[in-house]
């Protein structure tokens, strides 16, 4: 929920239980992660929904236009998403996983800890982000406003649909502007601490906390993480991933 002292306003929570992101002047403009231009920021809109020079895409007049105008305003309904593993960086959120989001801010999550022992689906000898509880702990990640459809999109990429993770809402404070929203994040109970996550995936997370700045302090946690080179396994699947995550990325389109 959103704090007194907070800039950002919520919406009367949805049917799925989470709070859509209204901003102040907002704007009719989804980024594919390369920030709000001036005009986002004064709520410019582009006659016709497409791509624009910023890589972003806009919407327009084509979204009064839609045959079932309702559920075209509920898909892009926005709403925060707390990414703390690899979706922090740009190139796998946006790139690999094809998701476009109006704005991104570095957040924290008092009474959760970032462990790095859930195993994937799929057994290659390594193990990758999660969230437990903690009521003496705080993570850190990245919140980013995304449209109810993006959201539908990580839930798809991440596996949510054949358990892989689930969905959970959680409370969020903003690191720059101090406020406090509630977001949707992915957790899992499947650990194993046999496992430990590849130099290469906590290469990934690194970069996204550089990108958003997070706390110099977390980002020496990071770094701290025990890991170790892929494994084989890791390796040969990693096309058939990409080739999914291309295939998913078509279908959304």
């Amino acid at each position: 929920m959103v704090s007194d002292r907070a800039p950002l306003l919520a919406s009367p929570v949805r049917a799925d239980g989470l709070r859509p992101a209204i901003l102040p002047n907002a704007s009719t403009r989804v980024f594919g992660g390369r920030g709000p231009s001036k005009f986002a920021r004064r709520g410019r809109i582009v006659g016709k929904s497409g791509a624009d020079a910023h890589g972003g895409r806009t919407l327009g007049w084509e979204a009064l236009a839609h045959p079932n105008r309702a559920a075209y305003a509920r898909r892009m309904t926005g709403v925060w998403y707390f990414a703390y593993g690899s979706n922090m960086q740009r190139a796998t959120f946006c790139g690999r996983r094809g998701i476009e989001f109006v704005r991104a801010m570095a957040g924290r999550a008092p009474g959760w800890r970032l462990v790095l022992d859930k195993p994937p689906l799929v057994p290659i000898g390594e193990s990758f982000a999660n969230i437990v509880p903690d009521p003496d702990a705080e993570v850190h990640g990245v919140l980013y406003e995304v449209s109810a459809g993006a959201l539908e999109m990580i839930d798809l990429t991440e596996g949510v649909l054949i358990g892989n993770y689930v969905r959970r809402t959680i409370s969020v404070t903003t690191l720059g502007e101090r406020c406090d929203v509630e977001a949707a994040t992915l957790v899992s109970d499947r650990r194993d601490a046999a496992l430990c996550p590849s130099t290469r995936y906590m290469g990934l997370l690194i970069e996204g906390a550089l990108e958003h700045g997070l706390p110099a302090e977390y980002i020496a946690f990071l770094r701290a993480v025990p890991a170790r080179a892929e494994t084989e396994a890791a390796v040969a699947i990693r096309p058939m991933l990409d080739d999914a995550m291309a295939a998913m990325r078509a279908w959304r389109r």
